[in-house]
């Protein structure tokens, strides 16, 4: 649920940073693993 949330923080314009840190993860890169476990793609990318 909370990497739902992340993924509309960084649709919204959020940053990967800000959005990492509020669903609860320990660092960046470890929020970009899990988005891209569940989504196939880094919040990065999913952006555009």
């Amino acid at each position: 649920m909370l990497l739902l949330l992340a993924q509309r923080a960084v649709a919204a314009g959020s940053t990967v940073t800000d959005a990492a840190y509020e669903a609860g993860y320990a660092s960046p890169s470890a929020f970009i693993a899990a988005f891209r476990a569940a989504f196939g793609v880094t919040p990065g990318r999913s952006q555009r």
